[in-house]
């Protein structure tokens, strides 16, 4: 067991979803939700995706989704207390101004390269011609790597909200003013070594992935947000799970590398 789940009062707040709408799932044979009390008010969130780890004074674990949408940044009264009763706070990684810096460098391109040189040139233009019909241009992302692109298509839907703070930032900045202990559960070098696994081919191929379910599904989102804010972990699962062709042998393997194999190391 890692020696963090043996840690006290500790808030510990996963990413359910990941930058390509991956959930890391939490068992619940290591933790188990916690009851409601009575004086619980009652906020947009039903049912906090919230984890008690242990018996009383114990651990938390709290799943976010990296959306500032206020029904997700929106706390529940379980939450609030178990944040207050929390001397440290871990999140995904760490999120101070450096870790934040190393991450700014981690998603451009290596050598001045561009999505051009690595990306078929149908594909680049399929998505050029998507951004386009919601505003944007591809132009801005072309010396950022391809999940950094592949993260930003699945967001647009919640694009009025790309540039506030997300709800785990947010807890994150929060503990440190109120004087926690703060920190994370992989390195940003743990995370985007994970995230450039990938070799050219099989990033073209989960971008494709990535396009034609936004086509297809255009409230994708939403609907996510809505299940997240229902605390409906199984239709959670079940849902990002789904995303892409489960057959298909390079979606496996992104799914192995993005949630099975960084659990073993969180």
């Amino acid at each position: 067991m890692h020696p963090l789940w043996q840690l006290r009062h500790t808030l510990l707040i996963v990413l359910l979803i990941g930058l390509l709408g991956r959930v890391a799932a939490v068992s619940q044979a290591v933790a188990t939700p916690p009851t409601a009390t009575a004086t619980t008010q009652q906020t947009t969130v039903a049912r906090p995706l919230l984890w008690q780890i242990g018996s009383p004074p114990a651990s938390h674990l709290f799943g976010t989704i990296h959306i500032a949408d206020p029904r997700v940044t929106m706390l529940a009264e379980m939450v609030s207390i178990a944040f207050e009763a929390s001397d440290e706070v871990r999140t995904e990684i760490p999120l101070d101004r450096q870790s934040l810096a190393e991450v700014a460098l981690g998603v451009m391109l290596p050598g001045g390269q561009t999505l051009s040189e690595i990306l078929p040139a149908d594909l680049l233009q399929r998505i050029d011609s998507f951004l386009q019909e919601q505003g944007l241009s591809l132009q801005p992302f072309m010396q950022m790597k391809p999940w950094v692109l592949a993260s930003m298509l699945s967001m647009l839907e919640a694009k009025e909200y790309l540039l506030e703070t997300p709800l785990d930032q947010a807890l994150y900045e929060r503990a440190v003013a109120e004087g926690k202990s703060v920190g994370g559960l992989e390195t940003v070098e743990e995370q985007l070594s994970i995230l450039d696994s990938l070799n050219h081919e099989e990033e073209a191929a989960l971008l494709e992935e990535t396009l034609e379910m936004l086509q297809k599904d255009t409230d994708y989102i939403d609907t996510l947000i809505q299940t997240y804010v229902a605390g409906d972990a199984e239709a959670l699962l079940k849902m990002v799970t789904e995303f892409g062709d489960q057959g298909d042998p390079i979606v496996q393997k992104y799914g192995r590398l993005l949630v099975e194999n960084r659990n073993r190391i969180m």
